[in-house]
């Protein structure tokens, strides 16, 4: 049925049900502009539905795309890991387990598969359109191929109802705008549209009945889960009778489970957008988690995955552990007991919920580049170990050697610092010494040392080492340790912050910032070795390009050093054996000690 034919017929049930007495029904043509959305009354009894419909169900699978010179698509069955079937097949999309049919699609079609054998039931040419997404309900099966959401000038979309054995198209609907992966249930095929509406149409015929369309917000993808249908963009919200209005503050909005994270990964991917079937490094950066109504998380865990690394947090946020896997995660599904992935190299893999130890694994050693999985019916035995400790796993992450994850790894660096145990400051600084830890990863650890409100003994007792050439120890990582001990006010630390001072080799870059930590840690008894600095390097030329050293070492004497300290700079400023760029340094410092002591008398 094409959508002159569809828009005739939804004429004629219009005109028949007016006749009837029933005026209020709506006959607009599907996707038409002229629709009324957000009426309650249209969008009740999708609900309705929508709500006592059971989701999808079926036995643990995986369907996965290889990646090799010759691309394949291969069924996996979950527990035994065992491989029932494997079809050559150049696809674009990542496969979708749809009842027992897979969809996807190839340079130029759809195609569907039989998920028993992998026999080919039918394809659909695409045109120029790209192959978004289906959904399936019963017997039928809803496709979506569209272009422009990304930009371009052309804007089109269609979607078709067909049989999801034969391919037998039903109905369809093309306009002149963009549509999203659609969602089927409770007898009513929802489909986003142009990023701001949900058209939501009968199965059996295609003819519009309700529409949603969002005030204030964006509508990037439809999903449905285990109790209802979620929609939204960063913002997930339920359908319910608060989307109705169209604005935010009425809906349901399931709170995002752990905001802030690096490279702000994705929730829900964009279903407007093809999922790549091919190797990608689109979402190998996730968030996997499914809140509920009452915004609880399945299983009670958000997983934050970044390629090989997985951070699993409770609902409100706190790390309950970590762990570093073998392999790439390709894709998850969070379940009760714990989180199922599939590798890159072929594992199936689940990770358990509370501990983080492996419930179940099995290896393919297949090159996986896209995977769909129907997993929720699956779970692995109770694991016989626990999991590492979160602080021995996120300290092997912080220190791998994949500089390419060097974000997670500083995320690790964070989480490692925020924890009570004092011996991580020394793990911290194992790390930062090593020679190849990347310059991005040792400012991560500067920011979370300086801010550890324990440890300060190890960052104290690291200073006791000094540069020996002979020995071939080398100097402790003092841009690392006295912005700490300053920030973390360690008094105790003026010993030894003098021994650098007074070390010739230490770096001429650190001396400013181990005087001014002296100057705000010590007291008189740091006098002497101020002052033996001063008088020492006035002269020196070494000092003549970077006075603001003298100057800080000078502050610290007018500091701690009382009226003795005052005449001795005064005098060293003033006497023509001393450096000029030392004196007008000096000179500085009397100047806005004048003009400070004039503004506070005013």
């Amino acid at each position: 049925m094409t959508a002159r034919t569809g828009a005739f017929c939804a004429l004629l049930v219009g005109l028949l049900l007016s006749a009837g007495g029933c005026a209020t029904t709506q006959t607009l043509d599907a996707f038409s502009y002229r629709f009324a959305d957000n009426r309650l009354e249209d969008l009740e009894p999708v609900i309705a539905a929508i709500e006592s419909a059971p989701p999808p169900t079926g036995s643990p699978v995986v369907v996965l795309t290889t990646a090799g010179e010759t691309a394949e698509v291969a069924a996996l069955d979950v527990p035994t890991g065992n491989v029932g079937w494997r079809v050559p097949l150049p696809v674009r999309t990542r496969p979708e387990i749809l009842g027992d049919v897979v969809m996807t699609s190839v340079e130029d079609a759809a195609v569907a598969l039989d998920l028993a054998s992998g026999r080919e039931l039918w394809r659909k040419p695409l045109g120029e359109l790209d192959y978004v997404g289906s959904a399936r309900e019963g017997a039928r099966l809803f496709w979506v191929h569209s272009i422009g959401a990304g930009g371009g000038a052309t804007r089109e979309g269609t979607v078709q109802a067909v049989d999801a054995r034969t391919g037998r198209r039903a109905w369809s609907h093309t306009i002149s705008g963009t549509l999203g992966k659609p969602v089927a249930a409770g007898g009513y095929v929802l489909v986003p549209w142009d990023k701001q509406n949900i058209a939501i149409l009968r199965q059996t015929d295609g003819i519009e009945v309700a529409r949603l369309r969002t005030n204030d917000d964006v509508i990037a993808w439809i999903e449905q889960r285990r109790d209802g249908v979620y929609y939204g963009f960063r913002n997930t919200y339920r359908l319910g009778a608060g989307s109705a209005t169209g604005n935010r503050t009425d809906a349901q909005v399931v709170a995002h489970p752990l905001p802030n994270l690096p490279r702000e990964p994705e929730i829900h991917e964009d279903g407007f957008l093809p999922v790549p079937g091919r190797r990608s490094a689109r979402g190998r950066i996730r968030v996997y988690a499914e809140p509920n109504a009452s915004s609880a998380l399945v299983g009670g865990r958000a997983y934050y995955v970044y390629f090989r690394y997985v951070f699993a947090y409770d609902g409100d946020g706190t790390l309950r552990w970590a762990a570093m896997l073998d392999q790439e995660v390709v894709a998850g599904r969070p379940l009760e007991s714990g989180l199922f992935v599939v590798g890159g190299n072929g594992a199936l893999l689940q990770l358990d919920a509370e501990t983080g130890a492996l419930r179940f694994r099995s290896d393919t050693n297949l090159d996986v580049a896209s995977a769909g999985l129907r997993v929720d019916a699956f779970e692995g035995p109770t694991p016989s170990e626990e999991g590492a400790p979160a602080r021995d796993s996120l300290a092997t992450i912080a220190g791998d050697a994949d500089n390419r994850l060097v974000p997670a790894r500083a995320h690790a660096v964070s989480l490692l610092a925020a924890m009570e145990e004092p011996e991580i400051t020394q793990d911290l600084l194992d790390l930062y010494v090593q020679r190849s830890t990347p310059g991005v990863l040792r400012a991560a650890i500067r920011d979370a040392v300086r801010v550890r409100p324990v440890g300060a003994e190890y960052l104290v007792s690291a200073l006791e080492q000094h540069f020996d050439y002979l020995e071939e120890t080398p100097a402790p990582p003092l841009d690392l340790i006295v912005p700490a001990l300053r920030a973390q006010e360690v008094r105790d630390a003026v010993p030894a912050l003098i021994s650098h001072l007074r070390d010739h080799e230490t770096p001429r870059e650190m001396l400013v910032e181990l005087a001014t930590a002296i100057r705000e840690l010590g007291d008189a008894s740091s006098t002497p070795a101020l002052r033996e600095f001063l008088v020492r390097y006035r002269a020196d030329s070494t000092f003549t390009e970077q006075p603001e050293i003298m100057a800080a070492v000078a502050e610290g004497t007018l500091t701690h050093g009382g009226d003795d300290g005052r005449t001795l700079v005064q005098g060293l400023a003033s006497t023509q054996l001393t450096r000029a760029p030392f004196r007008e340094a000096v000179q500085a410092i009397f100047d806005r000690e004048a003009s400070e002591a004039q503004a506070r008398a005013a």
